[in-house]
């Protein structure tokens, strides 16, 4: 089977800042089809830092059952690996790719998700707690080689650094309650079809072209 030709990056295309990720879009999130409303199929917080994503429009809730992988002996490599703007498309000729059907499309809705405000606590030297900051989950447009729409979910400090660990409390607090959100209404959609997930089109550098 070949790979969709549409969810490759181009030379010409760019990245989609935070400001330019609207309210109205959604992502797609792979889980399985026995849990669907189970993000992270793991009990380790970290794991839902750098949650991979897509952008649903041109990237459609079916294609996240795709498996891609290079043909034997393709020119290239690095098919996961994160695109450089204005590097050339992969070939769709040297990829192929297979079903598979446990895979299930989530979807999140951007305007829940992204910017969406927690509170941080951290303890100081003598263990009593700080003044609470406010941090923010943010959506990242973060394109790879064969997927131009893939995002990730990132946790970020007051000060927009990210968070990248779950070895202290306070940031193992921040991640349980991002998770507490996750019960509540609309923050996750089990089925595609109930929902219209709109259009999306590629930043294009005109430079490029």
């Amino acid at each position: 089977m070949e790979y969709p030709a549409r969810l490759l990056p181009h030379r010409e295309y760019g990245i989609f800042s935070s400001d330019e990720i609207q309210s109205d879009w959604m992502v797609i999130r792979r889980t399985s089809v026995d849990t669907p409303d189970q993000l992270v199929v793991s009990e380790s917080l970290s794991q839902y830092l750098g949650l991979s994503v897509s952008l649903c429009g041109v990237f459609l809730p079916e294609d996240i059952t795709l498996v891609p992988s290079l043909k034997p002996g393709a020119p290239v490599e690095g098919l996961d690996d994160d695109w450089i703007p204005g590097s050339p498309c992969f070939d769709p000729a040297y990829i192929s790719c297979c079903v598979d059907r446990q895979r299930h499309p989530t979807l999140l809705p951007v305007a829940k998700w992204h910017r969406m405000p927690f509170p941080i606590q951290k303890d100081n030297l003598k263990g009593r707690m700080t003044d609470p900051l406010q941090g923010r989950v943010e959506i990242e447009h973060r394109p790879t080689n064969v997927n131009y729409w893939h995002c990730e979910v990132t946790f970020k400090q007051e000060a927009g650094v990210p968070i990248k660990s779950t070895k202290k409390t306070w940031q193992r607090r921040v991640v349980l309650f991002v998770i507490s959100s996750l019960n509540r209404p609309g923050y996750v959609i089990t089925d595609p079809a109930s929902v219209s997930c709109g259009t999306v089109e590629p930043v294009v550098c005109q430079s490029r072209k």
